[in-house]
């Protein structure tokens, strides 16, 4: 064969490889696409029936959550981080 078909079969074998490799890609893409899906459903699933048991709990009298300050971090526990110490090595 000539050269410039060689060139040309070469070019042709190399498109469609990389054809495949696109389209497993693709396909794969979408694979993980769909069971991310289905997890998010689960977790919503999950979320809604601690909601309803909570709101069974209330209604039955249960304790209610202690929704106070002291029960929160502080909004400057950042600025406090690294803890000071005399281990601490800055």
């Amino acid at each position: 064969m000539p050269p410039l078909f060689d060139k040309l079969a070469k070019g042709v074998s190399k498109a469609a490889e990389q054809a495949k490799f696109e389209a497993e890609k693709v396909r794969r893409t979408s694979a993980l696409n769909s069971e991310i899906a289905k997890l998010k459903a689960q977790v919503l699933e999950a979320k809604v029936a601690i909601a309803d048991k909570v709101l069974d709990l209330r209604a039955a009298g249960g304790p209610s959550p202690n929704w106070s300050r002291s029960s929160r971090p502080s909004p400057t526990w950042r600025l406090r981080w690294p803890p000071r110490s005399r281990n601490w090595q800055r």
